[in-house]
């Protein structure tokens, strides 16, 4: 059987086949969407797949990295989704996040860290405010990474919340430590909670703030609350928020302060020092006796830290007083902070020969201080006998 020709019935440009008739209009359009249901959604992607969709627009299938087993892959298709101002994103999402067994998807909410975006910080505070969502303190510190107001609101119900434990509420107290929109809730938090560990939290944050309402509620809790953290956090406060009188306040705190850790703490704050004030009060606190260790060992660490000359006297000076004070029962491998030589070696060893000669002389030792400093002498080119001590015969 012949075919026809379409030379005969063609339209005028239309193209020419051998003895075969153009498609039919309803059969070329059948055609096309078949070739159109070729690119379809896939069940499985990867990373890569993420980033081919990403460029091609598919966001259906970058929803698609949100359900698989891999957690790398859900958090890269969540982060990936951060990008994307399609409706559809948020919506993928804020359905991946919930979890049907481990109450939320950490992979996912990892994704999210630092977004700005309310519609998808959103949607995890709404799970972490809850207080039975499980792992719920890991939530709080990823929800605390991110920017968005949402992040932030759901922050300062968090850590007001009483119900809520104290780990949890320091986590999403210290989150608002850069969000000025927080200070009325850090100061009233630092003025009445009950939970010490939460009021230190809360005089952190505030420290950052910087403002008049700030100072005043740090003063205060520097002056009298009970715990000697929170005294410590906010008497570090003043001095970060340039207080006037910080320095006033830490030299009082670290000479009678009756908590260590606030003493700490306050010497601690002079580290690197060169104000002449400030090496006032070190000299005043080095002359001072001190029963805990630690104290001891940031008094030397300060003094050595300083580039102050007033300060590397402090260390030479206060050999004598050290030793005579602290090494009655042992030397300082058994007696905690109170190696003043090593530090004055340390910082100013041109000098330590004079400085440990003197102190040689001064006398008025126990065993072990004699011991002590007449060792440290011979070892910088002296003269001096060693006395055998209980304990180093």
């Amino acid at each position: 059987m012949r075919l026809i020709s379409s030379s005969r019935s063609a339209s005028p440009g239309a193209p020419r086949t051998r003895g075969l008739l153009p498609a039919p209009a309803p059969l070329a359009a059948a055609a096309t969407l078949l070739l159109g249901a070729c690119s379809f959604t896939p069940s499985h992607v990867e990373g890569a797949d993420i980033d081919d969709a990403l460029i091609q627009g598919r966001i259906e299938t970058v929803c698609v990295g949100l359900k698989m087993k891999d957690d790398d892959v859900r958090r890269y298709a969540a982060e990936r989704l951060q990008t994307v101002s399609d409706p559809l994103a948020a919506e993928c999402v804020c359905a991946a996040l919930p979890h049907e067994t481990l109450g939320w998807d950490s992979a996912v909410a990892n994704g999210l860290r630092t977004t700005n975006r309310d519609d998808l910080a959103g949607c995890f505070a709404d799970l972490v405010v809850k207080p039975d969502l499980p792992k719920r303190l890991e939530a709080v510190v990823i929800l605390g990474t991110m920017s968005a107001d949402r992040a932030r609101a759901a922050m300062r119900t968090i850590g007001a919340d009483a119900s809520s434990s104290a780990e949890i509420r320091v986590k999403a107290i210290e989150s608002l430590a850069a969000n000025p929109e927080s200070i009325d809730m850090l100061i009233k938090v630092l003025e009445t909670d009950t939970e010490a560990s939460v009021r230190a939290a809360a005089a952190g944050s505030i420290a950052l703030k910087g403002n008049a309402p700030a100072k005043a509620a740090l003063r205060k809790a520097a002056a009298s609350d009970a715990e000697g953290a929170v005294r410590a956090k906010a008497l570090l406060g003043l001095k970060q928020v340039g207080a006037s009188d910080a320095d006033d306040l830490l030299c009082e705190a670290m000479l009678n302060d009756s908590s260590a850790e606030v003493r700490t703490m306050a010497v601690g704050a002079y580290r690197g020092t060169r104000r002449t004030s400030a090496v006032k009060c070190l000299r005043t606190r080095a002359f001072k006796l001190e029963e805990d260790a630690g104290v001891r060992t940031k008094i030397l660490e300060v003094l050595k830290s300083s580039p102050s000359k007033d300060a590397t006297a402090v260390l030479c000076d206060a050999i004598p007083f050290w030793t005579r004070s602290y090494l009655k029962q042992g030397m300082p491998d058994k007696v905690p902070g109170t190696d003043i030589i090593t530090a004055q070696n340390d910082r100013d060893f041109e000098n330590s020969y004079a400085c440990v000669e003197k102190a040689v002389r001064a006398g008025g030792y126990s065993c072990f201080g004699q011991a002590y400093t007449a060792f440290w002498f011979r070892t910088l080119g002296g003269t001096a006998h060693v006395p055998r001590c209980p304990g180093y015969e």
